[in-house]
């Protein structure tokens, strides 16, 4: 008597090949979703560091007053960055960023005043963000902010 012999195969089957390429597929589909989150990263990253800028770019010009007069002029307002316009620091970042800043007299018996610059922008997701800023100006010559605090700390 013949016995059969069973044949062993020496390739994949189907149901190999398409768990195989199951496998492979989500492995793609979860490096596109790393490379998305990477790249939301990325751009929050830039237009945080923008918003800092933007907010310490009115502080230096309220610290630079070089009078009280100067100082009352610059003390509080908004303004915003416009993307549109051209040679603006905020042209990349393809959103408006909202800058507010106000001077309040300081808590403790120097003469000094608090300034406060924040700046707002609405991410793509549409959650609002902030950055708030805030330094202390010597209320007797503007233009040496540091001094008189740095004075009245030291013992």
């Amino acid at each position: 008597m013949h016995r059969l012999r069973r044949q062993e195969s020496g390739g994949f089957g189907l149901i190999e090949a398409m768990l195989a390429a199951l496998v492979v597929a989500l492995g793609m589909m979860s490096l596109v979703r790393l490379q998305e989150q990477f790249f939301y990263s990325n751009k929050n990253s830039l237009i945080y560091t923008e918003a800092l800028r933007f907010a310490q770019e009115k502080l230096e010009a309220v610290r630079s007053a070089a009078s009280q007069a100067d100082l009352q002029n610059l003390g509080s307002g908004q303004d915003s960055c416009d993307p549109q316009q051209t040679g603006s620091f905020c042209a990349g970042l393809h959103l408006a960023l909202q800058r507010s800043w106000g001077l309040s007299p300081c808590a403790n018996p120097l003469p000094c005043q608090k300034i406060v610059s924040k700046v707002s922008w609405q991410t793509v997701r549409g959650v609002t963000q902030d950055v708030v800023l805030s330094s202390y100006i010597s209320g007797i010559a503007p233009i040496q902010a540091g001094v008189l605090l740095s004075k009245a700390a030291s013992p």
